[in-house]
């Protein structure tokens, strides 16, 4: 779905998920409302990317004295899925970035033959940390 300030109900997503079985699409909706796993809990471990579903949600925030409703940007929710079926979820825009990097150079196919990525964090240039990930041969 295209996103629309204006119905919060409307949101863009991408999956590699096959979605031609009702068993496939309940796994999925469980994978976003539940994840096995947060990535940021298994920084420093090896996992096979299989599959991926990102979505792209408004960041909403109320006016306290007007009560008015504005839309501030936007944050990614990523859910990677392993050879296993298992679900790794996390908001982190550093995995948005590098799965859309890997999307880029990479291809989808490579990505769904099953893509052995560690987890990391990264410095950044505050002084700070990200999450991201590594490819390992």
């Amino acid at each position: 779905a295209i996103f629309n300030p204006e119905n919060t109900m409307e949101r863009e997503c991408f999956t590699s998920v096959n979605l031609n079985s009702e068993e496939s699409r309940i796994d999925l909706f469980n994978a976003t409302e539940n994840a096995d796993v947060l990535l940021n809990d298994i920084v420093g471990q090896t996992i096979t990317i299989k599959d991926i579903y990102i979505e792209k949600n408004p960041i909403k925030e109320v006016d306290d004295e007007t009560g008015e409703v504005t839309f501030n940007g936007v944050k990614y929710r990523t859910i990677l899925f392993d050879e296993y079926g298992k679900t790794y979820a996390t908001a982190s825009y550093g995995i948005y970035n590098v799965i859309r990097k890997m999307l880029d150079l990479l291809g989808i196919d490579v990505i769904k033959s099953g893509l052995k990525v560690e987890v990391v964090k990264v410095p950044t240039s505050d002084g700070k940390s990200k999450l991201s990930l590594k490819l390992v041969k």
